[in-house]
């Protein structure tokens, strides 16, 4: 019986060790959230600072822009940034997406988290859905946002809507809130320096370094660095989710590798110096 126990242990490899102690400490946090310290970043800061100026009667526009292969990364930022939205009394939320795909994981993975805090469809907020045509759309949105848009997600028309009766024009617009892989040049360009609109934004941590000189220049009001800021965000509105489960997840996983880079070395030399002897 010894023999077979010792047998079954030398079977194990290594790695096989790691691959188990990595799914533990990655499923722990989630299953339990553990809310490890998380220091709050100045970009972060500045974003939910601007976003919590927004006064009743605003309207804002909340882009969202992202697909199935990001929403693991960035579905938490966009729970965090609309929820902040919702949570702001009497200001309008109007949902629009530029990528195609974008519109339906709004309603099937992103919405379902969100508590609307008695905001009205139709009166308090809206989605407009998929605007094909990229910047050339976004171009005609802030012009002339009635001549582009005529129908909501569901096919109600604006005129119809209250929540549209404010929003002609950028001019119309008192922040935009984005959330996609890149740095949104293109509402930059559109709304920015057009009306002096203000933008905060969530990007990809691939694209975060190239947002902060928008934030340096001023056409972008504060971001959120990909999973992290939006982890950052729930803990500013007191909605630790998501995002703060994933980051205690890195985290423990951080600690871990280093664990073993510690016992690997300890046992590298333990068994170096034993040789020698």
């Amino acid at each position: 019986m010894g023999e077979e126990k010792q047998s079954w242990m030398k079977s194990i490899h290594p790695r096989q060790i790691i691959f188990a102690l990595v799914f533990i400490v990655t499923i722990i946090p989630i299953i339990f959230p553990l809310h490890l310290p998380l220091i709050i970043s100045q970009t972060t800061l500045q974003y939910y600072n601007t976003v919590q100026k927004l006064k009743s009667g605003d309207t804002v526009i909340f882009v969202w822009n992202q697909g199935t292969a990001q929403f693991g990364e960035m579905g938490p930022p966009g729970i965090a940034q609309l929820q902040q939205l919702m949570d702001i009394p009497g200001v309008k939320i109007v949902v629009i997406s530029t990528g195609a795909e974008s519109p339906g994981l709004f309603e099937s993975n992103l919405f379902p988290s969100i508590d609307t805090k008695g905001k009205e469809y139709g009166k308090d907020w809206v989605n407009l859905g998929y605007i094909p045509g990229g910047e050339t759309a976004i171009a005609a949105l802030a012009t002339d946002t009635w001549s582009l848009v005529k129908v909501d997600w569901k096919g109600t028309p604006i005129t119809q809507l209250p929540v549209m009766d404010g929003f002609h024009s950028g001019a119309d617009i008192a922040l935009i809130v984005g959330n996609q892989p890149s740095s949104g040049e293109e509402w930059q360009r559109q709304f920015q320096n057009k009306f002096k609109t203000p933008i905060v934004w969530a990007c990809v941590s691939a694209g975060y370094t190239t947002a902060l000189m928008f934030v340096s220049s001023g056409q972008l009001s504060g971001i959120l660095n990909s999973l992290r800021g939006g982890a950052e965000l729930e803990i500013l509105i007191n909605k630790p989710a998501r995002g703060v489960s994933a980051m205690d997840a890195m985290s423990n996983l951080h600690i871990l590798v280093l664990a073993i880079i510690v016992a690997s070395n300890i046992i590298y030399f333990t068994q170096k110096g034993g040789k020698k002897k």
